[in-house]
């Protein structure tokens, strides 16, 4: 059976606009407002403003 958690997973709204995107364990959710935040594999969360 092939391992594909490493692979790169992400969902898109209905216009193709990334709302959650996860690879290598590092996870990206995009917010409404423009906003993203990533969290590392380690815990780590960025924070990106507007």
């Amino acid at each position: 059976m092939t391992d594909f958690s490493h692979e790169p997973q992400f969902t898109t709204d209905k216009n193709g606009n990334l709302l959650h995107a996860e690879a290598y364990g590092n996870r990206i959710e995009t917010h409404p407002d423009g906003s993203a935040t990533i969290t590392r594999p380690d815990g780590t969360v960025l924070k990106i403003e507007k």
